[in-house]
């Protein structure tokens, strides 16, 4: 995952009141990249269920596996899970994706949104490389949907925001717009204000836009890809039905249409286990 930018959100908002200024500009973070690169290549692109993974038994390695994952999903547990109480962000814009002061030129805040990226990387970093190692299927699978757990718990975090009594600005900001909007005698003063809010509000709606896409494509492919990796070499462990139950979730949340789309861009999460060229259809995955 790229670093974010931090949205643009007025953390000093100290305009006079004889003289207006021209409205600050909102800065939109620029498109995301793919969810998986390599792009896909120029010919058609068949559907396809099997993975070029092949395992040979090997219980040394197999038990360094078991202790590494342990290991992850125990930090995970106490620090990263949605699920145990992380992710669960509140308070403003700036708090959540950071703020710029246009005045200074100087970042101000990176946000919570920023540190919960690297440590999402981290930890993808550290499930990657169980997985390189092929151990067994079963340990693939679990690696493969505890990482798509990462982006899952920020998912969730960031579509709840309401729950937890987010707001864009913060008080003193409001209070600030407010006192700007209600000096009838100066009308570029109460227009500037209502600029300001315009335009971060906007600018706050693209950004979260953005980023809960880009985790929901995250997830989405992990989970998926678990499922076929599971089917193919006959695990059916827990983590299995824990990657159809948040699929249901993110169905019943984004609609069949759209979790359809997401599924059918889930390309291999890993050289190790297919090529790039394969996809996936959600009719595959046997949702219930």
């Amino acid at each position: 995952m790229r670093r974010w930018f931090a949205l643009v959100v007025m953390t000093t908002l100290g305009v006079t009141a004889c003289a207006a200024a021209p409205p600050p500009a909102v800065e939109i973070p620029p498109p995301l990249p793919a969810v998986q690169p390599p792009p896909p290549p120029a010919q058609k692109v068949e559907e396809t269920t099997q993975t070029k993974f092949t395992y040979v038994p090997h219980p040394e390695r197999d038990d360094v596996v078991e202790h590494d994952f342990l290991q992850v999903d125990a930090e995970l547990k106490a620090g990263f899970d949605f699920e145990t109480g992380h992710q669960h962000y509140s308070g403003t814009a700036q708090s959540l994706f950071g703020g710029f002061n246009q005045r200074t030129g100087q970042w101000v805040t990176t946000g919570v949104w920023a540190q919960a990226t690297t440590d999402h990387d981290a930890y993808a970093k550290r499930l990657d490389a169980m997985v390189a190692q092929q151990p067994s299927p079963q340990h693939v699978v679990r690696a493969l949907v505890r990482k798509a757990s990462l982006a899952d718990s920020m998912w969730q975090g960031i579509t709840t925001l309401a729950q937890r009594g987010f707001s864009v600005f913060s008080a003193s900001q409001l209070a600030t717009l407010n006192a700007m909007g209600q000096n009838p005698a100066n009308q570029g003063l109460v227009q500037l204000a209502q600029d300001i809010r315009e335009q971060v509000e906007a600018g706050f709606a693209a950004k979260r836009n953005t980023e809960t896409e880009y985790v929901a494509q995250l997830a989405v492919a992990y989970y998926a890809w678990a499922i076929v990796f599971a089917k193919q070499f006959g695990v059916t462990d827990a983590s299995v039905e824990r990657a159809r139950m948040r699929l249901v979730a993110f169905r019943d949340t984004l609609g069949v249409s759209q979790l359809s789309a997401l599924v059918w861009t889930a390309w291999s999460p890993s050289a190790a286990l297919a090529d790039h060229t394969q996809r996936i259809k959600l009719a595959a995955l046997d949702l219930p």
